[in-house]
């Protein structure tokens, strides 16, 4: 049995626990299986504490009263346990299951929250420039509509200049 969060044997009597897969989580010990993190929210390997090790050599397994205990290599200072998934920060968003990372949301665009799985357009005449919680108006003689929602100082569909648009 495993005897931390975030690791998982799939094999009874499995000398070795693995740690969750990216994208993934165990929130309890002794897990069998590992549950893909939900939209809005992810899980990353910590890559750049065992970078040196290939994954399953990462952790070093010794029973103790017939419980398997694992190491992760000697490696201190860092949680290496798949315990539970991120919420994506505002400004950020992830639409699927089971990801590793957030994608930033695009100019035109923001989500205000933790955990979005999508991103809102900005409101008529207004903008940012991408991975925002927030949208601001256009300077006087630009102006964002709803097809392209970047601040914009002439009607791209007719060429004409718009002297004031708000």
């Amino acid at each position: 049995m495993c005897a931390h969060a975030g690791t998982y044997a799939d094999v009874t009597g499995l000398p070795v626990c693995y740690p969750c897969p990216n994208g993934q989580f165990a929130s309890a010990t002794g897990s069998t299986t590992c549950t893909a993190c939900d939209p809005g929210n992810y899980q990353l390997w910590p890559i750049t504490a065992f970078q040196s090790w290939p994954l399953a050599s990462a952790y070093v397994a010794s029973a103790v009263g017939g419980t398997t205990m694992i190491s992760a290599g000697g490696v201190t200072g860092t949680d290496p346990y798949m315990a539970s998934c991120q919420k994506c920060p505002a400004g950020m968003y992830q639409a699927a299951a089971g990801q590793s990372g957030c994608i930033a949301c695009t100019a035109g665009t923001r989500s205000a929250a933790d955990a979005a799985t999508t991103c809102d357009a900005c409101p008529l005449g207004q903008t940012n420039m991408g991975n925002s919680t927030t949208c601001t108006g256009c300077n006087a003689g630009y102006y964002a509509d709803a097809t392209v929602r970047i601040c914009m100082n002439r009607d791209a569909a007719s060429g004409r200049w718009c002297s004031f648009r708000r």
